[in-house]
C-alpha cells in the first residue's frame, strides 16, 4: 500500500479513513462525487447536471457506498474511530485518484473533524 511506504519513509504514523467514490451510473470507473461514512459527500455538480443525474439515483448511490465504507471499516482492526487531528500534519494518499472527487471529500471530512475537536463537539 502506498500510504504505508510513504509513512514508514517518513517515520510518521498510519491511519486510514475510506472515502467512496460515487459512480455514474453509466460507467463505473467515472466519480461524479465522494462520500465518507458519516455522509460528509462532495459532488461534482457540473457533472450530475451533465448525466441528468437525479436525486433518487445519488441518494440511493450515497446509501449503497456508506454501506461499502462500514463493510470496509470493520475489516481493518481499528482500536478508534476517533481521530484527532490536533497539532498534526496530515497528508492524504489516493493510489487510484483518478477526479480527485475521493481526495475532496476526505479533506472535507478531516477539517470538519479537526473544526469539531477544536469546538469541543467531540
Amino acid at each position: 500500500m502506498t500510504a504505508d511506504i510513504v509513512a514508514r519513509k517518513l517515520g510518521a504514523p498510519l491511519d486510514i479513513i475510506i472515502p467512496r467514490k460515487l459512480i455514474d451510473i453509466d460507467n463505473k470507473e467515472h466519480a461524479i462525487g465522494a462520500i465518507m461514512e458519516d455522509g460528509t459527500a462532495y459532488i461534482d455538480k457540473e457533472i450530475v447536471k451533465l448525466l441528468s443525474l437525479n436525486n433518487q439515483y445519488i441518494e440511493k448511490e450515497k446509501a449503497h457506498q456508506i454501506q461499502e465504507i462500514r463493510r470496509r471499516n470493520s475489516s481493518y482492526s481499528k482500536s478508534s474511530l476517533n481521530y484527532n487531528f490536533k497539532d498534526k500534519t496530515v497528508i492524504l494518499i489516493d493510489d487510484g485518484a483518478a477526479t480527485g472527487a475521493t481526495l475532496i471529500v476526505a479533506a472535507k471530512w478531516i477539517r470538519n473533524q479537526h473544526q469539531q475537536s477544536q469546538s469541543g463537539s467531540l
